[in-house]
């Protein structure tokens, strides 16, 4: 049987399309999220979700517009230094939405028999305690580009 010609991609290309997709696909996401966090309130679909949500609006915007360019500066230039960098940036700005929603605490499941207060203000410490381990692992992997860097520097010169 012959060969049949065709277009032949290496594993690179395929691992940097596969990335620039998701980056995609991760700005649309966003988009969503930032379109719901917006209209939630007037959607009324959520009777446990107070007016004061109101207080947590500016800052959840800031963090999702921050991840949505970051992604889309991610489809251009993505090396590992800067997505360490910039998730530094936009996880810092989710632990500040983290803390100003318990804070806040834009809820009320006064008319429930469940402790829901409870389950949520655990969920909202955790998720605010792997932010800030995403945090420092990203500050970690920042250092150590910086130390890798600066060996290159020493060796090359």
């Amino acid at each position: 049987m012959g060969e049949t010609p065709g277009i032949v991609i290496d594993d690179a290309t395929l691992a940097t399309t596969g990335r620039k997709v998701g980056y995609a696909v991760a700005i649309i996401v966003n988009g969503v999220f930032l379109f719901i966090v917006n209209n939630i309130l007037a959607w009324d679909v959520l009777p446990w979700l107070t007016d004061d949500f109101q207080q947590v609006i500016p800052v959840a915007n800031a963090a999702i517009v921050a991840s949505m360019i970051a992604y889309t500066i991610y489809l251009a230039y993505d090396p590992p230094w800067f997505k360490a960098l910039a998730e530094v940036v936009t996880s810092s700005l989710s632990l500040i939405v983290g803390v100003r929603t318990w804070q806040i605490f834009p809820f009320d499941f006064a008319g429930y028999e469940w402790d829901w207060d409870t389950i949520v203000r655990l969920i909202i410490g955790f998720g605010i305690l792997a932010t800030a381990i995403a945090i420092i692992v990203n500050v970690v992997k920042l250092v150590r580009y910086a130390v890798l860097a600066a060996d290159d520097a020493v060796s090359s010169g």
